[in-house]
């Protein structure tokens, strides 16, 4: 056996012992955070009211392929869908006008070609976060769909006086096998130093925070000036 052998070995050890242990700390997170219990009961009957915001560019198909999906969810109290369009160039703005026909608490904004920010989407995001109407607003991207109606009462039961901040999973689904596995790497690690008291960054694409909290640590102005980095 060649050296190079041995080096190749010893990387998959490395490999699937950071797997392994990036597992075990995501089942303790679960446990730890998502166990059922007398008092997530309690909160799924007195689910707050909540505001889902996303900023969208170019992306007319995804929209008509997603959103109905989160505009169907079977939520007991009132929530809103804000769309703030990133001045899109194809048919974004006719497939929105479509679905606000159907879905009455659906709304949308833009913000102009004109804006010269460093990140139009922190200010689109920004914009939809004011716009907001609800105390909790979730971040989701227009990409990202829920797995059945019970989605949204599910992740709203941790909503809670005690909790300002909530991550979320988002599983990628993608034909480059690498690909997914490094998305599942980096979002348990994000989850588990978030967990741990020593959140640094976020990459799941599903956040939901206390509007009061956005409002009083000024959103996103600590990093305006990264053109990227919207839930860091």
């Amino acid at each position: 056996m060649t050296n190079q052998d041995y080096i190749i070995i010893t990387l998959c050890l490395l490999v699937l012992g950071v797997t392994l242990l990036l597992r075990g700390k995501s089942i303790l997170w679960r446990k730890k955070f998502f166990h059922d219990d007398n008092s997530s009961t309690e909160g799924a009957e007195t689910l707050p009211r909540l505001s889902i915001v996303m900023a969208v560019q170019d992306q007319g198909r995804v929209l008509e392929q997603h959103l109905p999906r989160l505009l169907s969810q079977d939520y007991p109290d009132e929530y809103e869908v804000i769309v703030v369009d990133e001045s899109s160039s194809d048919d974004t703005e006719d497939v929105l006008k479509r679905l606000k026909a159907t879905y009455p608490h659906l709304y949308t904004t833009f913000i102009p070609a004109s804006s010269h920010y460093l990140s139009r989407r922190k200010l689109a995001l920004t914009i939809g976060v004011k716009a907001a109407k609800n105390d909790w607003i979730l971040f989701i991207d227009a990409d990202c769909y829920p797995q059945n109606e019970q989605w949204l009462r599910s992740l709203a039961q941790y909503c809670r006086k005690e909790v300002s901040l909530i991550l979320g999973y988002a599983h990628l689904q993608h034909t480059n096998s690498f690909l997914v596995y490094e998305n599942y790497m980096q979002q348990n690690y994000d989850l588990c130093c978030a967990s741990s008291r020593f959140p640094y960054g976020y990459s799941g694409h599903l956040l939901m925070i206390h509007k009061d909290e956005f409002i009083r640590d000024n959103g996103f102005l600590k990093n305006l000036k990264f053109l990227r980095g919207e839930y860091g």
